[in-house]
């Protein structure tokens, strides 16, 4: 009997191992395929993957195709090396490719790869360059600096330049500010000096004035001290010889004769100066003696000093009169020789002037010189005892009085003066002759005293 033996195929697990290893042998040929695509070892690194991938892609771009199927043929060409370089230049599928072969792609849900070329030319635009970023060296810091400088600098330059003319600008306008100011202020000052100074000068020039105004009235004042010690001295020596005389007669008429009726204005020659006669009208003793008080009363400068020297005097004598009696006293114009009393009149009328310039006529106007001198009689002297004085020691000490009044000798200079020019009389017997005569001149005009209160305060 023969047996028919059904022949078996391989069994289960022999075709598993079959397909395990062609697996492997396919994987082993499509990651040999993908390398040999970009033309590189599996050994290969990643830069040299990159490099290959884009000198092929620059190769077998289709815009470099001569014609119109060797442009589909570059496009196809293009595709596969986009896949190709989608696997192999990234590190992860890279490993997963060289590890399970191409069916690593599929695995994660990435696909098999690019179907189209403008799939492919923007995988390869990426991977060219497009999200590219620049590696901050020093070398691309210095060319970045480089730019900057090159792009900024000329216009950061001449702001720069500008900024410093706008600032010498600035600067140079407010110094010339300053200096105007500086000017202004300058002459401000030069005016408030200059009007300072005209200021000053006025002021100066008033006081000059006013000092020339006070030394005028002084020596006006002086002058007419001179004077007043002067006519002092003619109306009381002109009372004295009038006493004498006086005596001499009632001597003559003997005791027991009846005495002389009182007489009426003294005659000329007598009591009478001859300043009076020009002045218009007889001058006498008592009214010399109230011309001397009135003279100390109304000084120099007192406004209508005549008409209240006339007003002291009464008698209706007027302004012009007092004026011109005393003008011809200190131009020693009264004159005439008299028995008794001329020559002491005449001497007294000298003293009072010698010549310089006009009297205190028509409201002080006063004359030349130093004559304060004659004023100083010291009142306060006792006058002495009934001593005589001669005619010759009456005139030497007129005349005596009258220098010192000229020199302006004063005080105890001008006392040993007077003793020097009267050799026969001391210090002490002149400065008691004319305090004796002063005292007697007041004693004979006392009674019109109270008439010199009538006019004028």
């Amino acid at each position: 009997m023969g047996h028919n033996r059904t022949r078996r195929g391989p069994r289960g697990g022999a075709w598993l191992a079959l397909v395990v290893l062609f697996a492997a042998a396919w994987g082993t040929c499509q990651g040999a395929k993908l390398y040999e695509v970009l033309g590189i070892e599996p050994s290969a690194t990643h830069r040299e993957v990159r490099k290959a991938y884009r000198g092929l892609a620059l190769q077998f771009h289709p815009d470099k195709a001569s014609s119109a199927d060797e442009a589909k043929q570059f496009e196809e060409r293009f595709i596969t090396i986009a896949n190709a370089y989608e696997v192999l230049g990234d590190e992860e599928r890279r490993k997963e490719y060289d590890a399970a072969g191409g069916d690593a792609a599929a695995q994660d849900g990435r696909g098999s790869g690019f179907s189209s070329f403008d799939e492919a030319y923007a995988a390869y635009a990426h991977h060219a360059g497009g999200n590219k970023v620049v590696q901050d060296t020093p070398l691309n810091m210095a060319l970045m600096w480089v730019l900057v400088g090159l792009l900024v600098g000329p216009a950061a330059w001449a702001g720069w330049q500008q900024l410093g003319e706008r600032q010498r600008k600035a600067e140079a306008k407010a110094k010339r500010e300053a200096a105007r100011e500086a000017e202004r202020q300058r002459l401000r000052q030069l005016r408030l000096d200059e009007v300072q100074t005209r200021k000053k000068e006025a002021a100066e020039r008033r006081e000059r004035s006013a000092r020339a105004a006070e030394e005028e009235a002084r020596r006006q004042e002086r002058a007419m001290e001179g004077v007043e010690d002067l006519v002092a001295a003619a109306a009381a020596r002109e009372i004295e010889e009038s006493e004498r005389r006086a005596q001499a007669r009632a001597a003559k008429r003997g005791p027991g004769a009846p005495p002389e009726a009182a007489s009426g204005p003294v005659r000329p020659g007598e009591a009478v100066l001859d300043a009076g006669k020009r002045a218009g009208a007889e001058w006498t003793a008592e009214e010399l003696a109230k011309l001397s008080r009135a003279l100390k009363r109304f000084p120099a400068g007192t406004q209508r000093r005549w008409d209240c020297v006339a007003a002291a005097v009464g008698g209706g004598r007027t302004g012009e009169e007092a004026a011109s009696v005393v003008k011809q006293i200190k131009l020693g114009a009264v004159g005439g020789s008299t028995p008794a009393g001329g020559g002491a009149t005449r001497t007294a009328v000298a003293a009072g002037g010698s010549g310089e310039g006009q009297g205190d006529v028509g409201g002080g106007e006063g004359a030349r010189g130093d004559a304060a001198a004659a004023a100083e009689v010291d009142d306060g002297v006792v006058a002495g005892a009934g001593d005589f004085w001669t005619q010759s020691e009456q005139d030497a000490l007129e005349a005596a009085l009258r220098e010192a009044a000229e020199e302006g000798i004063k005080g105890g200079d001008k006392w040993l003066l007077v003793s020097d020019r009267v050799p026969t009389r001391s210090v002490d017997e002149c400065r008691r002759r004319v305090a004796r005569l002063r005292k007697a001149l007041r004693r004979k005009g006392g009674g019109g005293a109270a008439g010199e209160q009538v006019a004028c305060k």
